[in-house]
C-alpha cells in the first residue's frame, strides 16, 4: 500500500471537508463492475492528468485535491504509476473527503 498524501484530480470545485464524489469503476476488460468507489492517486502530476481526462464537458477549470480516505486499498484494475514504472501509486476506497486544494488551472 503506498503511503500518502493521496491526490484526487478532478473538475469540480470542491471545499475542505467536502466529500468526494464515488462512482463506479470504469467500464474496461477485467475490472469489476459494479464496485463503487472514490479514486486517488500518490502523484499530484498523474491526479491533473484524470482531472484533464474526466467530464470534459462540466468545467473548463482542472483541480487537484490532497485528500483523506476512508479504508484506502491499492486500485487493482489500474495500479502502475506512470511516472515510476513498477510502482504502486493508485489507490481507492468507499469514501472520502478533501483536506485541501493543491493546484487549479485552466482546462
Amino acid at each position: 500500500m503506498p503511503e500518502g498524501p493521496y491526490f484526487h484530480g478532478s473538475r469540480a470545485e470542491l471545499w475542505p471537508g467536502e466529500a468526494l464524489v464515488v462512482s463506479e469503476a470504469a467500464d474496461l476488460p477485467g475490472t469489476e463492475r459494479g464496485r463503487r468507489r472514490c479514486w486517488a492517486t500518490t502523484s499530484w502530476d498523474a491526479a491533473l492528468q484524470y482531472a484533464r481526462l474526466r467530464n470534459q464537458a462540466t468545467s473548463g477549470t482542472l483541480f487537484v485535491y490532497e485528500v483523506e480516505l476512508d479504508d484506502a486499498e491499492v486500485d487493482t484494475d489500474i495500479y502502475r504509476s506512470p511516472c515510476r514504472p513498477g510502482e504502486v501509486a493508485s489507490v481507492m476506497a468507499p469514501s472520502g473527503r478533501v483536506v485541501r486544494l493543491v493546484h487549479r488551472q485552466p482546462a
